[in-house]
C-alpha cells in the first residue's frame, strides 16, 4: 500500500501559482499582480515625495552650504589632478 496515494493533495500536484502566497488565506483573497505593482508603485511615490521634500528643505540645504564654507579648502586635493583646487 502506498502512502503517497493515501494523501489527500500530494504536493507535486499544488499548482505553483500560489506556492509563495501565504497558503492560510483563501485562493480568492490573492491580489493580482497589477494590483500589485499599483500599490507598490504608491508607496514608492509616497516615500519619493516624503525623501524630495527633506532634501529640498531651505534649512538642509543652507547648512550644507555653511558646512562647505567651514572646510579648509587649501587640504583639499583632486584624488588624480594634482593641480586642481576647490573654488567656493
Amino acid at each position: 500500500k502506498s502512502r503517497v496515494l493515501d494523501e489527500k493533495i500530494q504536493p507535486w500536484m499544488k499548482k505553483t501559482t500560489y506556492l509563495t502566497n501565504d497558503q492560510s488565506r483563501s485562493v480568492h483573497a490573492f491580489t493580482s499582480l497589477a494590483e500589485t505593482k499599483k500599490k507598490t508603485a504608491t508607496e514608492v511615490e509616497k516615500k519619493l515625495k516624503k525623501s524630495t521634500e527633506k532634501l529640498s528643505d531651505v534649512q538642509v540645504i543652507d547648512g550644507g552650504f555653511a558646512r562647505a564654507a567651514r572646510t579648509e579648502t587649501a587640504a583639499l586635493r583632486h584624488p588624480t589632478k594634482k593641480d586642481v583646487r576647490p573654488v567656493l
